[in-house]
Parts: C-alpha cells; structure tokens; sequence
C-alpha cells in the first residue's frame, strides 16, 4: 500500500462530524465542570498586572507596558477590549484564559481526529480535560494558556501543511504561513514560546515531513509578526530590544538550587526537573507510564503516516519545550511552565492507550487510564488553593 493510500484510510473514520462533535462537547462540559469544582480565581499576582496593563490601554492609547507582564499582548489586549464591553467585572479578568483553555482542547481534538479518528481522539481528550496542570492553570487569569494555545495552533498547521505536501494535491504554502503567523502570536504572549520555534527549526533541519525551502513559508508568516512589535515598541520607547531587556531582567531571585514552586527535594538542577515530573502532583502519574507507552506507540502503533506524523510532532515539540524550560535558569522550575509538555503527554498516552484497545487489548488500557485520570484527579484536589492561608490561620490565632 503507498503511503499516500495509507495516509486516506485514516479519513472515513475520521470524519464521522456528529460523534466528533459530541465527543468535543462532553469534553467542554466536563472541562467546565472540574473547573468549577477545582476553581481558583483572583490571585492579586500577575493576573492584576494583566488587568492593570488592559487599563493602561484604556486611559493611554497607544500604551507599552513597564513591566513584562504588560507586554503579553495575547491576553493584556482582549482584557481591555472585553473591559471595554462588560465593564470592570471579576469575570471579566477570567474570559480570556477560559477562551484560550477551550481553544486547547478543541484544537487537540481537531489534530488527534485528523491523524488518529474520533475513537482515539475521544480517549485522549480524557486525559487531557483531567490534566492537573491544564486545570489548575486554567483556573486563574494566566498567560501559560495563551501561549500554549498559539504553539499548538502552529503545530496543528504544520501537521496540515506536511498532509497536503505527502497528498501533492495542494499547496502547503498558506498553511506554513500561517503556522508562522500562530508562532508570532505565541511570542507575543510570552518569550518562552521561542522553545516551539526551536522545535520546528529541529523538523526544519531534519527535512521532516516538508522540503527544507518550504519551511521559508513558515519564517514569513513568524518574521512580521515579531518585527513588527519590535518595530511599535522601539517607535515608543527608542529601544529596538525593549521587551527583551525588560524579561531579561525581570526578577533577579531566581535560583534553580532553591525551591520556589517545585515542591520536590531539590537535588541539582540537571535533576530536579525530571525529579519534579516524577514526584510532583501536578503531573499525576505520567511521567512514570509516559515512555513505555511511547515505545509501544512507535513500535506496535503507528501504521499509518498521519498518526505517525502526529506521533513525531507531538513528541518533538515536549520534548524539545521541556529540555529548553529545564535548562533555562531565568525561569524558576514550576510545573506550569511545563504545562504544554504535559498536554502534548496526556493526548500521546491517551492515543496509545486506545490504540492497544482498539487492538484487542482491554486490561491493560483500562487499568492504566484510570489510574492516569485518578492521579490527575487526586493532584488538583490535593493541590493548596487557598493562597491566603497564613492570613486566615493569623486571623484565628488573634480572633481567640
């Protein structure tokens, strides 16, 4: 069979839309649900510098931020124009980290359904509605989902564009723009999403999947995009590295030999960050079952371009984010800066969990991915959501 015959067999299963749908809307509803359940809220941390920054736009048209956090275009922006709308309500601070959450979730359907069909899809959504650090993140106004959002966004077009160059029937090119223009987007949410460019410019020397001239396509949609907001910011402030000298040097108590948000014991930090994938609960389970459930995938698995493809981009890209996230000693080692690998793990493992059923195997799968979604469950619930606590027990302690 040709590869391209291979890569259509997919397509009948993957196109059944009302199960598809239905299958996105339970997950919706149940990520809503555990949302609630698990809610977080107003921080008074970086969220109200997120809020402050929309208020800056609101009163000073046009505005650059002071501070790092006013500079996250993606999420400062959409607060002051729903401000705009609905007024200064606590809601308000919330919608567009719950937009970008949602977008996350359908975006990894639309990717799993494509290359792996609704079955496989609907498993994996599973696990990643329940990912503890999804949840929480999302949870609170943050920037992590935004950014997130915009790097699968990027990865889901390159996957498109590398189906169209294998098929030969279209041009990849609008696509590959696109994805760069995704990129640019997630650069504009945070410096950090550099690590996704670095995985594409990986695929980009391997020659995987594309001709290495069409991966120019991807730099014409990214290059803009980032030039142009070096372009505004130095227009303003006469600084052509303005952002860049702001995040650089935003906070100078970061130390990888400290535990500040880990909760591991720190050993050194070219093992704390596996040490921390391992043990914290915010990863549940998955870090212990997620390699061998990649072997099986990449050796039983896979028998067809598009699930291999996205089997390939999916560990490229965490891989890749989490070795950069882990070695880049400005971030302090939190789990949510590893949120994206996280997810890209969930839909991984959830695939290969529905594969081995799909192949007669029922135990096993069964087994593994209720423990998967319990650790998950038990790792937010477990997880100290009241930020205030030292203030209530004071409160106590005076009140008798």
């Amino acid at each position: 069979m040709s590869a391209n015959t291979s890569e259509i067999t997919v397509h009948p299963v993957a196109r059944r839309t009302p199960a598809f749908v239905l299958a996105v809307v339970v997950a919706l509803a149940a990520f809503a649900i555990l949302l609630k359940v698990f809610w977080i809220g107003f921080l008074g941390s970086d969220d109200s510098v997120y809020w402050g920054g929309a208020g800056g736009w609101m009163t000073h048209f046009p505005f650059v931020g002071a501070t790092h956090h006013t500079l996250r275009h993606t999420i400062v922006l959409p607060l002051a124009v729903l401000r705009s709308l609905l007024g200064d309500k606590l809601y308000v601070l919330f919608l567009p980290s719950l937009a970008y959450s949602a977008g996350i979730v359908v975006l990894l359907a639309i990717w799993m359904r494509r290359t792996v069909g609704v079955f496989c899809a609907a498993a994996a959504l599973v696990l990643v509605v329940t990912n503890a650090v999804f949840l929480l993140t999302s949870a609170t106004a943050s920037i992590d989902v935004a950014e997130a959002f915009f790097v699968l966004l990027a990865f889901v077009l390159l996957d498109a564009a590398m189906a169209r160059e294998a098929v030969g029937t279209r041009s990849p090119i609008p696509l590959l723009v696109m994805s760069g223009v995704a990129a640019g987007f997630g650069m504009l949410s945070r410096e950090t999403a550099i690590f996704g460019v670095l995985a594409i410019g990986l695929l980009f020397l391997r020659g995987y999947g594309l001709p290495r001239l069409r991966y120019v396509a991807f730099g014409m949609g990214f290059a803009p995009v980032v030039l142009l907001e070096f372009a505004y910011l130095y227009a303003m402030t006469g600084k052509i590295f303005y952002r860049l000298q702001i995040s650089a040097h935003h906070d100078g108590s970061v130390s990888r030999y400290l535990d500040q948000g880990a909760s591991v014991p720190i050993i050194h930090p070219a093992i704390d960050p596996i040490t921390m994938l391992l043990l914290n609960h915010n990863f549940g389970v998955l870090g212990w079952v997620v390699v061998p459930l990649v072997v099986w995938l990449f050796r039983q698995g896979v028998n067809t371009p598009a699930l291999r493809r996205f089997a390939v981009l999916a560990t490229v890209l965490s891989v890749t984010w989490a070795v950069a996230a882990a070695g880049f000693s400005i971030l302090p080692l939190l789990p949510r800066y590893f949120m994206l690998p996280s997810l890209l793990i969930s839909a991984v493992c959830g695939v290969s969990l529905a594969r081995m059923w799909q192949r007669g195997g029922r135990r096993v799968p069964l087994l593994v991915g209720c423990a998967i979604v319990a650790a998950n469950l038990l790792g937010v619930a477990g997880d100290n959501r009241n930020f205030m606590f030292g203030e209530h027990v004071l409160v106590d302690v005076a009140a008798h």
